[in-house]
C-alpha cells in the first residue's frame, strides 16, 4: 500500500511481514553493539514535524508539548525518533475509542531522593513521555512487555518495545512505564543532557536559530545518499533552496548553466568522491566560472586551516548536526 509523505512524496507502506524482518535486523544491530551516532540536538528539533509521528489512518489526536527551555541532549536523532514512533504506534493501537496521544518533554534532575528505581546515574536528564487514553496493560503482563517477540496483538513482531529499550539503554538512559487497565498508559524515557553549565542559554539560542526562516540557494555535492538527504532535510526546513548532486561533473555543469540567471549562493561539497572529481577539483573548476564562488568542504580532515588555504571558506564535519551546519552556512553567507 502506498501512503503520502509530505517531504518525499508517495512511498510504499511496508507489510506486517516486512516490518517483522526489518525489526529483526534492527534488534540484531542494537544487541550486537551498533553504537548510536550522537550529536547535540533538542527534542524540539527531533519532534518539529508531527506528521512524521502520526499513524496513517488513525483517528487519534497527537499533541506535542515541549517547553522552550528543554535542555540539549546528545543523541542519535534517527534512533530516538524510532523510539518515539514505536511508542506512538503502540499507544495508537491501544486506544480503541478515539482520544489524544500526548508526547511531552521536561527537564529533570535525578538524585538519590527521586531516583525511583531508575537504571541511570544521578544527573540532569530530559524526560520524554508518550501518554495515551487506551485500554492499559493488565497486571499479569507488565513484567513481559519488554521481552523479545512477546505481543498480544496479531501480526505484530513483539520487537517494538525491545528495540526501544535497547536504544534508550545505549544512550545511557532508561525506559519505564505506568499503566492502569482501562485508563491508559504512559511510557517515558530519560536521556542525559549535554554537560554544560549554560545548557539552558544555549538551548534558547539554538531554538531561536532553528525557528528562523533562512533564504538562499545552496548546492550539495556528496556521493553518500544518507548525507545528501540529511543535508537536504535540515536546510530545506531552515528555508534554503537546495539542489543535490552525487558527482562533481554534473554539479559543475549546473553551476555554469545557471550562473548568469539564478546563481547558487553557496556550495557544500564532500572532500573525497570516489571515481570522480573530489572537493578540491570541484572548487578549482567553479573558481574558473566565478572567482567569488563560496565553497564549504565537508571533511573529517583534522587540519581545518589547510583546507581554508586551498580556497574553501569553511569546513563542516559529517554526520551533520543542525547547529554546526547552520553556523558554518551563516558565517559563509556573510562573507
Amino acid at each position: 500500500m502506498w501512503r503520502k509523505n509530505k517531504k518525499k512524496g508517495y512511498e510504499l507502506r511496508v507489510t506486517s511481514y516486512e516490518l517483522l524482518i526489518r525489526q529483526s535486523f534492527q534488534l540484531l544491530t542494537f544487541s550486537k553493539g551498533g553504537a548510536p551516532v550522537k550529536k547535540q540536538i533538542t527534542l524540539k528539533e527531533i519532534l518539529k514535524d508531527p506528521d512524521d509521528f502520526m499513524v496513517p489512518g488513525s483517528q487519534n489526536k497527537l499533541e506535542i508539548i515541549i517547553p522552550d527551555d528543554t535542555w540539549i541532549v546528545k543523541v542519535d536523532p534517527g534512533q530516538i525518533s524510532q523510539v518515539i514512533q514505536n511508542l506512538v504506534i503502540n499507544a495508537d493501537q491501544a486506544t480503541i475509542i478515539p482520544g489524544t496521544i500526548t508526547i511531552s518533554c521536561r527537564n529533570i534532575e535525578v538524585s538519590d531522593k527521586n531516583n525511583n528505581n531508575l537504571n541511570i546515574r544521578n544527573g540532569n536528564y530530559v524526560r520524554v513521555s508518550i501518554k495515551d487514553e487506551g485500554v492499559g496493560i493488565p497486571d499479569e503482563l507488565k513484567n513481559k512487555i519488554f521481552d523479545p517477540y512477546f505481543s498480544t496483538k496479531p501480526l505484530c513482531s513483539g520487537l517494538g518495545l525491545t528495540i526501544c529499550y535497547n536504544i534508550v539503554e545505549k544512550h545511557q538512559g532508561d525506559l519505564k512505564f505506568n499503566s492502569v487497565a482501562n485508563k491508559g498508559s504512559e511510557f517515558y524515557f530519560y536521556l542525559p543532557v549535554v554537560i554544560d553549565s549554560d545548557n539552558t542559554e544555549k538551548c534558547e539560542s539554538f531554538n531561536n536559530q532553528t525557528d528562523s526562516i533562512a533564504s538562499g540557494k545552496i548546492m550539495i555535492i556528496d556521493d553518500e545518499d544518507l548525507s545528501r538527504e540529511l543535508a537536504f532535510d535540515i536546510l530545506t526546513d531552515l528555508g534554503y533552496s537546495i539542489e543535490c548532486f552525487s558527482e562533481g561533473e554534473p554539479a559543475i555543469n549546473k553551476y555554469k548553466e545557471v550562473f548568469n540567471s539564478e546563481p547558487f549562493d553557496l556550495i557544500i561539497t564532500d572532500l573525497i568522491i570516489p571515481n570522480g572529481l573530489g572537493g578540491k577539483e570541484i572548487l578549482q573548476s567553479m573558481l574558473k566560472i566565478n572567482p567569488q564562488v563560496k565553497v564549504i568542504v565537508s571533511s573529517g580532515y583534522s587540519n581545518e586551516l589547510a583546507m581554508i588555504e586551498h580556497g574553501f571558506i569553511g569546513v563542516i564535519s559529517k554526520p551533520y548536526d543542525v547547529e554546526s551546519l547552520t553556523n558554518v552556512i551563516q558565517n559563509a553567507m556573510k562573507r
